[in-house]
């Protein structure tokens, strides 16, 4: 699983490159900055979504929650790492406008999506069981496998 969740979230890179880009081209042309922000920030977080149903629906039944979460958690810091890195380093930014984009009280969702991606394994798998979908020829999954079970 570790493979399909390091796949996971890089293919979400091109996938928020793509959404930042349409938000710039597209969104900007007819919406202002901020309400713009917060629309990339939804789809951005459907995208992700989509993305780790598509990617890890097969994984995630066979997973304790606290697995999970540690997967998401794990996504979470190096999307951090990498929104900082790659923001100051290369895109120039300060880091003040960096951590400008986690005020919530100044209607800034970034960390809206941050929450979601943490908690994106848990909420597949959840979906996922519920819909009885993912193993076994669209058998409903039974959940994490007893230690030791083959």
């Amino acid at each position: 699983m570790i493979r399909r969740a390091a796949l996971t979230w890089v293919a979400m890179i091109p996938v928020a490159i793509l959404n930042g880009t349409i938000r710039e081209v597209a969104l900007k042309r007819v919406l202002d900055d901020q309400p713009a922000r917060q629309l990339s920030v939804a789809t951005a977080s459907v995208a992700f979504l989509v993305l780790v149903y598509l990617i890890m629906r097969e994984y995630v039944v066979d997973e304790t929650d606290q697995r999970l979460l540690v997967l998401g958690l794990t996504w979470l810091a190096a999307t951090i790492m990498f929104e900082f890195g790659f923001g100051h380093f290369v895109d120039g930014k300060s880091w003040g406008e960096l951590v400008h984009d986690y005020n919530i009280v100044a209607g800034r969702l970034w960390p809206v999506f941050l929450a979601i991606e943490a908690l994106a394994p848990l909420l597949i798998k959840r979906f996922v069981m519920h819909q009885g979908i993912g193993i076994g020829g669209g058998q409903r999954p039974q959940g994490p496998r007893p230690q030791g079970a083959v």
